[in-house]
């Protein structure tokens, strides 16, 4: 079976990320080109730079995910930011192996312009569909789930950068799978921006755009999964009366806190004590996400 490498090539315009490149470590990823068949026409999810399919193994019933990068078929250097930002996310996406992690499971150039990037499909939604629909659900379990995850994500120095509920899907036993890694970046590794470009909602205090270039960082991660935890604990989004980027900015920078005045479940009072240290103003007041899993109830 052929395999696609991460190298340095020239791009033939009629598939323009054909071959993935990176120039940190040749790494190949697993090419299922020729394998899957997309089995409906419309997207079933989406995200600012992707939209994801249905697609199946030929042959199987074995459902996947299929993301595809839109804007392909624009210009030269938004095509080469997009060939950066697959390269990436495949990069970090195929060194990671957790529970509670979305599993990789590799790369078709044949499904359209651009390589799509492969994983198990997830019917049961977004931990945030999932909780609607199940709303006797143990939310702790959830919670300790989405720790769990983004513990191992910082143990290989990766940061997320956009976590949020709709970044953590629902596998088949009912476990939350994180997901999404095209704004995370690599700690330590050239090539990497740490630059935010993630959802606000749900952003770190110090990410609000200000004067200079803030940076994600294992503190703003954290901020961002206290604010997820939150969510889940009071069934209310944050900051669930602003309806644009630029009220919640305001907010933020005004001093709000979306946690402020929320009513607290008593089946949840310990985990939501555990929060409260993650979504700090300062960064340094947060604790790592190895305390996170040690003070958290597992049930």
């Amino acid at each position: 079976m052929p395999r696609v490498y991460l190298h340095h090539s020239q791009y033939p315009m009629s598939n323009p990320t054909r071959h993935l490149n990176f120039d940190t470590e040749q790494r190949p990823c697993k090419d299922l080109t020729g394998t899957v068949t997309k089995t409906k026409e419309y997207s079933v999810g989406y995200g600012g730079f992707s939209d994801v399919y249905e697609g199946v193994f030929n042959g199987t019933k074995d459902y996947v995910a299929i993301k595809i990068f839109r804007g392909i078929h624009t210009n030269k250097t938004e095509l080469e930011h997009i060939t950066k930002r697959i390269n990436r996310e495949t990069y970090v996406w195929q060194k990671l192996n957790h529970k509670n992690v979305l599993k990789f499971l590799g790369v078709c150039t044949d499904l359209y312009a651009s390589s799509a990037l492969i994983s198990p499909f997830c019917d049961a939604g977004s931990v945030k569909e999932y909780v609607k629909e199940h709303p006797d659900v143990n939310r702790s379990v959830m919670i300790f789930g989405i720790a769990e995850g983004l513990a191992y994500l910082h143990q290989k120095n990766v940061l997320h950068g956009d976590l949020k509920p709709q970044n953590i899907l629902i596998g088949k036993h009912g476990e939350p799978l994180i997901c999404d890694f095209g704004q995370s970046k690599l700690c330590h590794i050239r090539g990497f921006t740490t630059r935010f470009a993630g959802s606000y909602h749900y952003v770190a205090p110090e990410l609000v755009p200000k004067e200079g270039e803030p940076k994600i960082t294992k503190e703003s991660d954290v901020y961002s999964f206290g604010i997820v935890g939150m969510e889940l604990i009071t069934d209310k989004a944050p900051f669930d009366t602003s309806k644009t980027d630029a009220e919640v900015i305001s907010k933020v920078q005004a001093g709000d806190h979306p946690a402020k005045g929320r009513k607290i479940p008593h089946a949840y009072e310990l985990t939501w004590s555990v929060l409260e240290n993650c979504w700090g103003r300062e960064p340094e007041s947060r604790i790592a996400m190895n305390s996170v899993i040690e003070r958290l109830p597992r049930q």
